[in-house]
């Protein structure tokens, strides 16, 4: 704890001796000025640690005392100290500044704590302390006010004036601190000082001595230096350059031999001025004893080894030996990373974290699986033999083990293992978060979509964007950045670095601790894991956070850029159609639509200049392509749609123009059948000169469309052709049309008039006699004659409409004759005059006939068959005209104004009748509510067939009840409004069914038709709850409830039956194969169940496909629940089924489940694989069978180009497909290297040469042996010849490229032909490879030309388990690998680019890196447009 006042009582006493002290501090610190600022209250407290014996407050002040009465001058000179060491040491410019070689362990306080005895009133004011001045050379009294963190100094001022001052820490003695540690700390330093001097020139001398002339190490020295440093399998097949090792080894060698001479010229005494004031370092001096033994002060030596021996688990070899191989596992940890090396070019988010997380995933699998088994096997094997005892590992017992010493070394592996593990995890997040800030700090500028401009802001190992990304156009114009086609938000680029950082901590916090591993025979009741890095930690917070900020910061520029394209989006938005179709709303205009081609072509153009191809944003590097197309394509697409829409509005109008004048033709040349056409045709000639302009106007603007598409250069079809030049010769036929016309016009004139003449004449006679029969019509009164005057009032109105008719075509006739027209409304005809005067008679009869024939139908005939509407409807119209005829009649006709009187009369005592018969004929009328009348009025009522309205009204009275009536029949109307409603659900399912079909040949059936019927459910369910809340509901109450509760369980019991159909008809066919039954009997049952129900309803769903009678019953729907847990049940069985034969043979995840199962089913028949060989081999198309039953095997391999390779020895087809499978992989792999090793021994024995060579051995043994010679060939013509010897195995391959050519030309088989297509590429490349090398000098085997090219060898392959050795390894520079041995048939390569090459060479690194690729590399960039 800090020094501070005491408790209790002993606080008064304690103050006051605290003040009197810091007085006295103050006055010795302050001589000038006593009355200068007060010390802050515990700036001179010393730190001291409770004690038992002392109180704290009592121990502060003694020390306190004690420090203040020392001169710090006196205790470092009792150090060796003077003032003028000092300062020398601390000089401004000094070369070795003694604040390098202070201990900063013997630092009293941390800084924080040192501020916090500073305080005054929750401030810090100063801290008192003494600091040497180097322009004084004394200890003078300062206030240290500041610190600064980077070099370690104090920013003060001198207490006795001066102003301020910076001073080193080693220079500065707080009054709180104790001054004898000071003085050790100063004396610390200036010996280190001194040591570090007398090193530095010691080594001068050593490093000006020469090395020539000095004997060098021996080359058997070397030689046995070398094969001891290169004595591993895989460091000695690396080719590597030990050149410069040699030579750092022999340099260190003569530094060494000066060394020893300059040691012993030390020795001697006689140095020269030059050498005086050297001395050996401590470390490197040379003794001078001449025996090594040391003075031991007397001891018991039994009881100490005993007592060492006890306490110490260091007294065995074996746990030395366990301890070194731990912390050279712990090494070999420190060289590894959590995350993926970092990348060195751009890649896609997706590729990224696909690499990171495949990285984190392998370095936490190489945590929990190789370095604990390492470290578990060393420590059993190291102690394996040690015995019982304290270092037991078969002990039983937990007491006895927990005060063993193999617990206590457990606990130093645990703590070994635990700061390996943080020192990893430390290690990686900072590089991964550097790497992260680093790669994505820039400053973007953006001035336009095509000119931005990227400063990275610090250093970082990539030197390109971090992150391809490309932009994706959306429906609606915007724009998103994703990767392959796929959106990605914002947020994600912030999100997905964070989630790799948590997954790599998260992937090294459940790593377990060692102790239960290798101390088994203990039971462990929980397995204790090794502490490692804290998500929540300060230094994980930190990194997260930092990335973060720097992750956010960088998607400011790429948000704003994207901004940018919001100018696009009203063109992307356009619908194209819509955009013509507006623009052309007016018609065609060409002059206007050549300006918008020639605007959209400019804004074409403009998109190519403006938008690139590639912009790098900050970090991201954005493929622009996309919209770049999408714009061209638009603006493209709208030039092409408007010369499109031209061209389809240029031929209606051509046909337009046709019909029109075809029409105009057609009227000029029609013959005239009476004198109205020869008027009409006058008229079209007057108009026809308008109309011949309007024709030449529309001409032109058409001939001119034509002419816009041909500057365009539109392709219309000939069609088109032939109506532009018909269109061009129309005027020129009306013309003519026209002049035939006047001529016909003329003659027909005069025919017709001498016709009309003769028609006028006979028509006044006619109108003379109507108009007497009308003058005389005032005569008819009797009502008792009113059907036989009616008839005749309608006789004459169709007259009176013939003769108006008629009088207007006179008219009409007589203008265009030129003649006067006759005036028929005036005398003598006054046509006008006879309707006006007849029209009130015509009106009274009418209706008077209607009401009295209706009237009487309506009394005296059957009651239930009266229309209420009908009734109320005629009765009102009638009562209305007689109404009016009663006041035109009134004072003129009095015989008539009688009748009309009485008729009105009549009418008016039935239409107060209309209401009862509108309520006793409402259509909802049943017993009950005749019954309730009945009751009413007190005497059964309830009409039939001789009930009639007179009866009802005469007898009855029932006028007189007419109010209770009327409210019985209301009710009535709405109850029957409900009957209807519900009548009419209950007919719309009539007819309604199931659509009920057979599936395929299982003997059962399958439901079609789902939607209909689950929309009519859905319907009638709304609509009867709707019904239920009418007051008028009682009625129907049951019958609703029963309705409603029908259509719930029809609809809950169709759901469950389609989710039983969708299951039953997926696992139908997997259970049908007796071998799955067989495979999965419990499953089987299972769907057993379920197929007896789902029979036996389907069956009834055939004979009786209405649903609501089919889905009645609460059984049916619990059977149907009952099915579908039952398959839920059986689905998951199958998947875990499915899962365990993935887990036999791992190329079944290959195939879907579909395939699997088709496998599984016929597992009686092995030929059944044969369809699905190429999903599981790279290209083995079928297998060789031979043999039947039990005895049958697998004797050859077939690729899909008929190329057979023959099994090493048959596989027999024994127990489970996925067993005989892997025996077919396994036998593949070793098949092909017997075969590989075959061809390798015929290459140099064939009798044929490589000629023949190539066309006796499969192609893909072919191109390895090729490969194979063409390596140790190449290499042994450097060795003998060096690049000399390459220029003479280079015509060599000609030769052997001109005999490939000349098999080829020999017209050789399919299968030849393939290998040999394939031989040539690779031998091409080859030849290409050395036609360089010989060119660049290339002579000896480790120079890169060489080592970087992709080499076969014959040698020992132990990473490849099951084929022993040796067998082909590829080498690529300093990566080498197994030959996989899969077999690859005979198919074409691909030509060998220099970019193929750099791809091997990045993929074989990545490999011997434990890291993955991907072959086929990223998409070509799109073709420039």
């Amino acid at each position: 704890g800090v020094g501070g006042g005491g408790g209790g009582g002993g606080g008064r006493r304690g103050s006051m001796v605290d003040r009197s002290q810091d007085e006295h501090l103050q006055a010795q610190y302050f001589p000038q000025d006593p009355t200068a600022e007060a010390f802050p209250a515990h700036s001179t407290d010393p730190k001291v640690t409770a004690s038992v014996e002392v109180p704290l407050r009592v121990e502060v002040e003694r020390r306190k005392r004690l420090f203040s009465n020392q001169d710090i001058s006196k205790l470092l000179e009792a150090e060796g100290v003077t003032k003028e060491h000092l300062a020398e040491a601390l000089a401004p410019d000094v070369i070795l500044p003694l604040s390098v070689m202070d201990d900063k362990d013997l630092e009293p306080r941390t800084w924080a704590e040192w501020l916090e005895v500073g305080m005054t009133d929750g401030e810090f004011k100063f801290l008192p302390a003494r600091a040497f001045s180097v322009e004084q050379g004394s200890w003078r009294p300062c206030k240290v006010y500041e610190r600064n963190h980077v070099e370690d100094s104090y920013e003060g001022a001198w207490a006795d004036g001066g102003g301020k001052v910076t001073l080193p820490r080693i220079g500065v003695m707080f009054l709180g601190e104790d001054p004898f540690i000071f003085a050790r700390r100063v004396a610390n330093a200036l010996q280190v000082r001194r040591n570090t001097h007398q090193g530095l020139m010691y080594n001068l001398f050593i490093d000006s001595m020469p090395v020539e002339g000095v004997p060098m190490l021996a080359p058997e020295q070397l030689n046995r230096i070398m094969s001891l440093a290169l004595n591993t399998n895989r460091v000695r097949h690396k080719s590597i350059d030990t050149t410069g090792i040699i030579d750092e080894l022999n340099f260190e060698y003569s530094r060494t031999m000066n060394r020893v001479v300059f040691d012993k010229e030390l020795e001697s005494g006689q140095q020269n001025e030059m050498m005086k004031g050297i001395v050996a370092p401590p470390l490197m001096a040379v003794s001078s004893r001449s025996d090594s033994e040391l003075d031991v002060p007397p001891h018991d030596w039994a009881q100490q080894y005993c007592l060492f021996n006890f306490n110490s688990f260091l007294t065995k070899g074996e746990l030395i030996l366990c301890i070194v191989k731990t912390k050279a596992e712990n090494q070999r940890i420190l060289g590894m990373s959590l995350f993926a090396p970092h990348p060195t070019k751009t890649t896609k988010p997706d590729e990224f974290e696909h690499m990171e997380s495949q990285a984190i995933v392998a370095a936490a699998a190489y945590l929990k699986d190789t370095w604990l088994t390492s470290l578990k096997n060393s420590l059993r094997n190291g102690l394996k033999d040690v015995g019982k005892g304290w270092f037991n590992l078969n002990e039983t017992k937990r007491e006895v083990y927990d005060i063993s010493k193999l617990k206590k070394f457990m606990t130093m592996i645990n703590f070994m293992m635990q700061d390996t593990l943080r020192a990893l995890t430390e290690e990686s997040m900072e590089s991964y978060s550097s790497f992260i800030c680093g790669a994505v700090a820039y400053d973007v500028e953006i001035e336009d979509i095509g000119k931005v401009k990227n400063t990275r802001l610090g250093e970082s190992k990539l030197k390109w964007p971090l992150f391809k990304l490309e932009l994706i156009l959306n429906a609606d114009g915007t724009v998103d950045i994703g990767s392959n086609s796929v959106p990605i938000p914002f947020e994600k680029f912030v999100e997905m670095p964070l989630a790799l950082f948590d997954k790599a901590l998260a992937s090294v916090s459940d790593i377990p601790q060692l102790e239960p591993m290798v101390v088994d025979q203990i039971f462990w009741s929980s397995k204790p894991i090794l502490a490692s890095v804290h998500q929540e930690e300060p230094g994980a917070k930190e990194c997260r956070e930092r990335m973060k900020r720097a992750l956010e910061e960088a998607l400011v520029p790429m948000r704003q850029y994207i901004e940018r394209f919001e100018e696009f989006r009203e063109i992307l938005n356009v619908v194209p159609e819509e955009y013509v179709s507006s623009f052309l709303t007016e018609g065609i205009n060409a002059d206007s639509i050549r300006k918008k081609l020639t605007s959209l072509m400019d804004l074409k153009a403009g998109v190519e200049d403006r938008i690139p191809i590639f912009m790098q944003v900050g970090p991201f590097e954005l493929s622009l392509d996309s919209i770049r197309t999408a714009l061209q394509q638009r603006y493209q697409n709208l030039t092409n749609l408007f010369l499109s829409e031209v061209a389809v509005r240029t031929k209606h109008i051509c046909d337009e123009l046709n019909k029109r004048t075809e029409q105009s033709l057609k009227r000029l040349k029609a013959s005239n059948d009476d004198l109205e056409g020869v008027s009409s045709l006058e008229d079209f000639l007057g108009e026809l000169p308008e109309v011949v302009g309007e024709l030449d106007a529309d001409i032109k603007k058409t001939l001119a469309s034509f002419e816009l598409l041909d500057e365009y250069r539109f392709d219309y079809t000939k069609e088109d052709t032939k109506r532009r030049w018909a269109t061009y010769g129309l005027t020129l036929k009306v013309s003519q049309a026209a002049d035939y016309a006047v001529n016909v016009i003329k003659s027909d004139k005069e025919r017709f008039e001498v016709e009309m003449l003769e028609q006028q004449e006979e028509f006044g006679s006619e109108i003379s006699s109507i108009t007497l029969i009308v003058n005389n019509f005032s005569k008819y009164s009797d009502i008792t004659k009113v059907k036989e005057i009616g008839e005749n009032v309608q006789s004459i109105n169709e007259k009176l409409k013939e003769y108006v008719s008629r009088s207007q075509l006179f008219n009409s006739r007589e203008i265009a004759l030129g003649r006067s027209t006759t005036d028929y409304n005036s005398p003598p005809f006054e046509l006008s005059k006879v309707q006006k005067n007849f029209e009130p008679y015509s009106n009274f009869w009418l209706a008077a006939a209607e009401y009295t024939s209706c009237q009487a139908t309506w009394m005296d005939g059957k009651f239930n068959e009266l229309d209420p509407e009908s009734v109320d409807r005629i009765a009102q119209n009638c009562f209305r005209v007689v109404f009016k005829s009663t006041k035109l009649f009134d004072g003129k006709l009095e015989d008539l104004h009688a009748t009309a009187v009485k008729l009105k009369d009549e009418m008016e005592d039935f239409r107060q009748y209309i209401p009862l018969v509108q309520a006793l004929r409402q259509p909802g009328m049943r017993d009950r509510h005749w019954e309730a009348l009945t009751e009413t009025l007190g005497f059964e009522l309830k009409p039939d067939d001789t009930f009639t309205l007179r009866k009802g009204l005469e007898e009855l009275k029932l006028a007189d009840q007419m109010d209770p009536i009327v409210k019985i029949c209301d009710v009535a109307g709405k109850e029957f409004a409900i009957e209807q409603a519900l009548d009419k659900m209950v007919n719309d399912w009539k007819g309604t069914e199931l659509s009920v079909k057979e599936y395929r040949d299982t003997g059962t059936y399958v439901i079609g038709g789902w939607d209909e019927i689950f929309q009519l459910l859905d319907d009638n369910i709304v609509m009867t709850q709707a019904m239920t809340f009418s007051p008028y509901k009682k009625v129907f109450q049951e019958r609703l409830d029963d309705w409603e509760r029908g259509l719930k369980l029809c609809s809950d019991i169709l759901e469950q039956w389609l989710a039983c159909q969708r299951n039953w008809m997926y696992l139908e066919p997997i259970f049908a194969s007796d071998d799955i039954q067989k495979q999965l009997p419990t499953e089987s049952k299972r769907f057993q169940t379920v197929d007896r129900n789902w029979r036996k309803f389907t069956a009834e769903a055939f004979k009786n496909p209405a649903p609501l009678q089919l889905c009645s019953s609460e059984r049916m729907l619990n059977t149907f629940m009952e099915c579908n847990k039952l398959l839920d049940m059986v689905a998951k069985g199958l998947s875990d089924y499915l899962e365990t034969k993935r887990g036999g043979f791992a190329r079944f995840y290959f195939l879907s489940n579909d395939e699997l199962l088709e496998i599984l089913s016929q597992t009686r028949d092995p030929l059944a694989v044969q369809a699905h060989l190429r999903k599981c081999f790279e290209a083995i198309d079928k297998l060789d069978f031979q043999g039947e039953g039990a005895g049958m095997t697998m004797v050859a391999m077939n690729s899909a180009e008929k190329e057979k390779a023959t099994f090493e020895s048959p596989v027999p087809v024994k127990g489970n497909v996925e067993n005989w499978l892997s025996a077919v992989e396994a036998m593949m792999k070793r098949s092909v290297k017997m075969i590989a090793k075959q061809a390798a021994d015929d290459y140099t024995k064939n009798p044929g040469g490589r000629k023949q060579w190539v066309q006796e051995w499969q192609g893909q043994l072919v191109l390895a042996g090729s490969q194979h010679y063409w390596s140790i060939e190449m290499e042994e013509a450097m060795n003998t010849g060096g690049n000399d010897g390459l220029k003479v195995y280079y015509q060599k391959m000609l030769a052997q490229l001109q005999e490939l050519v000349e098999i080829v030309r020999s017209n050789p088989p399919f299968l030849i032909s393939m290998t040999l297509g394939a031989l040539m590429v690779i031998d091409v490349h080859a030849r290409d490879v050395t036609q360089k090398m010989c060119d660049d000098g290339v002579d000896n085997i480790n120079d890169f030309s060489w080592v970087s090219q992709l080499r076969y060898y014959w040698e020992d392959q132990e990473d490849l388990t099951g084929l022993g050795t040796p067998g082909f390894i590829v080498r690529q520079v300093q990566a080498f690998f197994p030959y996989g041995m899969e077999y690859l048939g005979n198919t074409p390569r691909l030509v060998i680019t220099p970019l193929t090459d750099r791809c091997y060479i990045t993929l074989t690194g990545a490999m011997n890196l434990l890291l993955g690729g991907g072959p086929p590399g990223p998409p070509p960039p799109p073709a420039r447009v």
